[in-house]
C-alpha cells in the first residue's frame, strides 16, 4: 500500500505539471485514431487466426483480470486454482508453458518456469488484447507452440484532458478501483493509470462429503500502475511504456486439507521504449525493454520461506520494405538476456538468446502469402532453422481459405536447466511442427450479419521436456516424450439489428485430442493417453441483447472430462457454468456513464477446474465507470 501511495503522489504531480501547459481550447479538439503497435509482425499476418478481444467499458467492468476475459472470450482452456488464484492458459491442447505472452512486443513469461499467472494482469491497464492461435514461432518467440497472447497499451489519440474512473464491488468482499488520466497537446500524448483490487474471498463451496463449506486463507489484494507516452507524428514517433504490479495473496487449502497458512507475494516492474519511423517505402522500429520480477512464498507450517528474483533485457530491431506492388520484405533481429536466482540455485543463472527473422509477404485482392524463416542461438547452442508459411485465399468476396504450417520450438527454462536437485544443463529445446487449415464465410445484408469459420489443427512436438522420478526418488528433467495434438475448432457469430434493438450470438466449439506418443520404456502405459487437464470437448457461447442504453449478456461455458492422472484412471467431471450480466450505458451531460451488474455461476453449479480446488458458487459483482473529455 505504501508503494501505491507514492505512485499516486507521483501521478498527481505529473498530472499537475502537464495540465498547467494545457490550453482550454484543446479539450474540444480531436485527432483521427492512430494505432501504434509494438508487435507489427503478428498484427500484419492475416494467414493465422487472430482474435481481438473486447476492449469496451463493459468488458473492463466484467473482467477484473486477463484470465477472466480470456476464459469468457477465447476458444481455450484456463487452468484456474480458484478465484484470485493461479490461472494459466492451454491453447489447442498444449501445456501452460507452450503459449507466448508479449507486452508491447516484449516477451514477459518467466525465464524461470516459462509461465505467467494471468490472474495477475488487470484488464484496466490494457488497451488491446489479441489472441493468436497456432504455432507462431517467428512472431511469438520462444514457446509460441499453441499460440501467443499480444498485450498492448497506448497513450491514446484524443486531444485535451480525459479522465476515466472505475469502481466495483461484489461478493466475498470483492472491491476494485481504477483511475485513468489522459493528457495530450500538440505531438505529446500520455495516459497514466492506477488500479487496485482486493477480496476477502472466503467463498462457499460443496466439499467431498456433499456439504457446504467455506474457503479460508484465501484473501488477496493488488496495486498496479502503468504509464504510456507517445511523442511525434504517425510516421515518426517515440513510445514509452511503464508497468508496475504488487500482488499479495494467501493460498487456501485444497479440499482434502484442514487448513493452510501459505501465502505468496509478487512484484513486477517493466519498461519498454520504442521508436517507429516510416519514410517512402521503408518502415523501421527499434524497441528495447527491461523486466524484473520478485516472488516470495511462505508456509509457516513447514518453515518455508522461498524467494526468487528474475530480470530480463530485450532489444529488437525491425526493418521492412513495401514495394507497392503487393510485396513486403522485412527482417527482425532480437536479443534477449534473462537471469534468475532462487532457492533452487543460489547463484544467478543466465539464458541468452539471439534471433533473426526474415519475412516476406505478398498481397492482392484474392491472395495473401506470408513466409518466415527464423534462426538463432541460445547460450551458445544453435537453434534449428524455423520456417513458417501461411496463406489466405479468397474464393469470393465473402468466402475464403486460411492455412498455415510452422516449425515450433521451446527452449528449456532456467529451472529446467539448473534447479537443484533434478535440473539438467544438457536438455535440448522442444521442437516440432504445427499446422492448421480452415474455411470461412461471411454474409452481410441490411441489418443482418453472419460469420462462420471452421477447421482442423495438428501439431507434433518432439523432445518434450518432463520431470520424472529417478531411482533415487528425486524428480529429474528429461527430453523423452513426443506429443501430438489434433482437433477441430469453429467460430460462429451472428448479429441482427433494427432501430434501437440489437441481438448477437457467438458460439465457439472445440474438440481436441492431445496424446503422448512416445516416452521412456518404464512409462509406456501412458502412450496414447490424453494429456492431464486437457479437455477433449470445449464449448463457449455468448449472447447479447441490446435495447437503447440497456444490454443483457449471457455467457455459457461447457468443459468436458479432464484426466488428472497420466494413465487416465482418475478424472474430473464435466461442468457447465453460466454468467448473466445487465448493463446500462449512456452519455449524461459531458460524462459517459456505464453501469454493470453480473451474476456469476448463475445456476450455482459445484465444480472443479483443478482437482480438489474448489470454485465459487453463485456470486455477484457490480460496477460503475465514468469517463469524460
Amino acid at each position: 500500500m505504501r508503494n501505491l501511495k507514492w505512485l499516486i503522489l507521483l501521478g498527481l504531480l505529473y498530472f499537475r505539471i502537464t495540465a498547467s501547459a494545457q490550453s482550454p481550447g484543446d479539450s474540444t479538439q480531436f485527432l483521427k485514431e492512430v494505432k501504434i503497435s509494438g508487435d507489427k509482425f503478428s498484427s500484419n499476418n492475416e494467414t493465422s487466426r487472430i482474435e481481438k478481444l473486447d476492449s469496451s467499458n463493459f468488458s473492463k467492468l466484467l473482467n477484473a483480470n486477463l484470465a477472466d476475459q480470456l476464459n469468457r472470450e477465447g476458444n481455450l482452456f484456463i487452468k484456474s486454482y480458484g478465484s484470485g488464484s493461479l490461472s494459466t492458459i492451454a491453447l489447442r491442447g498444449t501445456g501452460a508453458a507452450h503459449s507466448a505472452l508479449l507486452w508491447n512486443g516484449l516477451q514477459i513469461c518467466s525465464p524461470m518456469h516459462g509461465l505467467y499467472d494471468l490472474s495477475l494482469i488487470p484488464t484496466f491497464l490494457l488497451d488491446d488484447v489479441s489472441l493468436q492461435y497456432g504455432g507462431s514461432s517467428a512472431s511469438g518467440g520462444n514457446g509460441a507452440v499453441g499460440g501467443a497472447i499480444h498485450l498492448n497499451s497506448a497513450a491514446g489519440s484524443e486531444k485535451g484532458l480525459g479522465v476515466k474512473l472505475l469502481s466495483g464491488f461484489g461478493s466475498y468482499g470483492f472491491l476494485q478501483n481504477g483511475i485513468s488520466i489522459h493528457l495530450a497537446k500538440n505531438k505529446l500524448f500520455t495516459t497514466t493509470r492506477f488500479y487496485s483490487v482486493a477480496a476477502v474471498n472466503h467463498y462457499t463451496y460443496t466439499n467431498t462429503e456433499g456439504n457446504s463449506a467455506k474457503l479460508t486463507n484465501s484473501s488477496y489484494h493488488q496495486n498496479a500502475f502503468s504509464h504510456d507516452l507517445r511523442y511525434g507524428t504517425k510516421d515518426n514517433n517515440f513510445n514509452l511504456h511503464l508497468w508496475y504490479l504488487n500482488n499479495k495473496r494467501k493460498i487456501p487449502p485444497h479440499m482434502l486439507a484442514a487448513s493452510s497458512e501459505q501465502e505468496q507475494e509478487d512484484h513486477s516492474f517493466r519498461t519498454a521504449a520504442e521508436w517507429n519511423r516510416t519514410k517512402d517505402h521503408w518502415q523501421w522500429a527499434i524497441r528495447s525493454g527491461y523486466s524484473t520480477e520478485y516472488l516470495r512464498y511462505k508456509d509457516p507450517a513447514t518453515n518455508l520461506d522461498e524467494k526468487s528474483n528474475s530480470r530480463s533485457f530485450q532489444t529488437d530491431g525491425d526493418l521492412s520494405w513495401n514495394k507497392h506492388n503487393g510485396w513486403i520484405f522485412g527482417t527482425q533481429i532480437s536479443l534477449l538476456h534473462s537471469e534468475a536466482q532462487s532457492s533452487g540455485y543460489q547463484e544467478w543463472k543466465q539464458l541468452n538468446q539471439l534471433n533473426q527473422i526474415l519475412t516476406s509477404t505478398y498481397q492482392n485482392k484474392k491472395l495473401e502469402i506470408n513466409a518466415n524463416l527464423k534462426f538463432g542461438i541460445y547460450n551458445g547452442n544453435a537453434l534449428p532453422l524455423l520456417p513458417s508459411l501461411g496463406m489466405l485465399f479468397n474464393f469470393t468476396k465473402t468466402t475464403g481459405l486460411r492455412m498455415n504450417i510452422a516449425s515450433i520450438y521451446r527452449i528449456p527454462t532456467l529451472n529446467d536447466l539448473y534447479w537443484k536437485p533434478g535440473g539438467n544443463p544438457d536438455l535440448k529445446p522442444e521442437h516440432g511442427t504445427a499446422s492448421a487449415i480452415s474455411l470461412f464465410t461471411k454474409y452481410e445484408k441490411s441489418n443482418l450479419s453472419l460469420n462462420v469459420e471452421g477447421g482442423v489443427f495438428y501439431s507434433r512436438l518432439n523432445e518434450v521436456l518432463v520431470w520424472l522420478p529417478a531411482s533415487d526418488g528425486v524428480y529429474h528433467a528429461y527430453n523423452i516424450q513426443e506429443v501430438i495434438s489434433r482437433g477441430l475448432e469453429g467460430n460462429f457469430s451472428a448479429a441482427w439489428s433494427k432501430k434501437d434493438f440489437q441481438i448477437s450470438i457467438k458460439i465457439s466449439p472445440q474438440y481436441n485430442l492431445s496424446t503422448i506418443e512416445k516416452t521412456a520404456p518404464q512409462f509406456n502405459t501412458v502412450i496414447g493417453k490424453q494429456l492431464i487437464y486437457t479437455p477433449k470437448v470445449l464449448l463457449k457461447s455468448r449472447s447479447e441483447i441490446k435495447y437503447k442504453s440497456w444490454s443483457l449478456l449471457y455467457d455459457q461455458e461447457y468443459t468436458g472430462y479432464r484426466y488428472v492422472t497420466a494413465d487416465e484412471s482418475q478424472w474430473l467431471n464435466p461442468f457447465s457454468v453460466t454468467d448473466i450480466s445487465l448493463g446500462w450505458e449512456k452519455k449524461v451531460s459531458a460524462i459517459n456513464l456505464t453501469l454493470l451488474f453480473t451474476v456469476k455461476n448463475a445456476w450455482d453449479k459445484s465444480y472443479q477446474v483443478i482437482a480438489w480446488r474448489a470454485m465459487p458458487g453463485r456470486n455477484y459483482q457490480a460496477g460503475i465507470m465514468m469517463s469524460f473529455h
